[in-house]
């Protein structure tokens, strides 16, 4: 049946500046601090040349909310080729810089309530001694945290879709080795 691991982590973040900033119109805290207790678990096994692993973590209680999923299984052929599927599927909160910024520039000062991101990926891996490697995903991201033109942070209404594809082969000649991508 494989190999299954739990776990119990205690989080405790303090992310501050040195006061509370009053502006004309608005009052912007000095810190984001709290804690947060979440329960992991990861799970491998095989069978022959199959291999199957999956990781999944979810925050119980706390000021921050978030889980993710992540799985993965894969089969290797000897040393000819490796292929390899993938999913993950994450919630999460937007980094703290989007969520709370304090600066000598008065319009750069904010503190946002924002939703969390959920990511959605699946893709895959193959990869060759002889041929290389090819990588590929598809992603949905909605909630999606950015930086737009005026260095201001927003939330994306929309949902973010987007394929990516890397491949890349090393190529030995004597001494000299070029790394494409």
């Amino acid at each position: 049946l494989g190999e299954l691991k739990g776990g119990i982590r205690y989080f405790d973040y303090n992310y501050n500046y040195n006061s509370i900033l009053y502006l004309d119109n608005k009052t912007i805290s000095n810190k984001l601090n709290g804690n947060a207790i979440a329960f992991e678990a990861d799970w491998k096994t095989n069978y022959k040349n199959f291999y199957i692993t999956a990781n999944a973590s979810t925050i119980l209680s706390g000021d921050i909310t978030g889980s993710s999923l992540k799985a993965s299984a894969y089969i290797k052929k000897d040393s000819v080729f490796t292929f390899k599927g993938l999913a993950e599927f994450t919630t999460k909160n937007p980094e703290f810089n989007k969520i709370l910024y304090q600066s000598d520039y008065k319009n750069y000062n904010w503190q946002n309530n924002f939703k969390n991101e959920d990511i959605t990926s699946i893709g895959f891996e193959f990869t060759s001694n002889k041929w290389g490697a090819i990588k590929g995903s598809y992603n949905v991201v909605d909630n999606y945290t950015y930086f737009i033109e005026n260095a201001l942070p927003t939330q994306a209404s929309e949902t973010l879709n987007y394929f990516k594809v890397t491949a890349n082969k090393a190529i030995s000649v004597g001494k000299f080795t070029l790394d494409n991508t």
